[in-house]
């Protein structure tokens, strides 16, 4: 969920704080760190709802969803040929 609220935006017509917004942000990024300092990456896989990750983390699986950037992708087509 921590990368979900990492994409949205801070708007007050969405009712959504920007604190909020900014310290998802921050959190993915400190964890996606420490997912490359400790070679924890096990698997990709790149679907239509976003980035699949998985990682080994002390002994754990995790896997999380990193949703595409929209906002960069006009339709659904252009999405699709950016998957291909």
């Amino acid at each position: 969920m921590t990368h979900l609220f990492a994409t949205l935006p801070a708007e007050s017509t969405h009712d959504i704080p920007a604190k909020v917004v900014a310290n998802a942000r921050r959190l993915s990024m400190e964890f996606q760190a420490y997912v490359v300092r400790a070679h924890a990456l096990r698997k990709v896989f790149v679907s239509v709802k976003g980035f699949y990750y998985q990682a080994d983390i002390q002994g754990q699986a995790v896997t999380w969803l990193v949703p595409h950037n929209l906002a960069q992708v006009g339709n659904q087509m252009q999405l699709w040929c950016l998957i291909l």
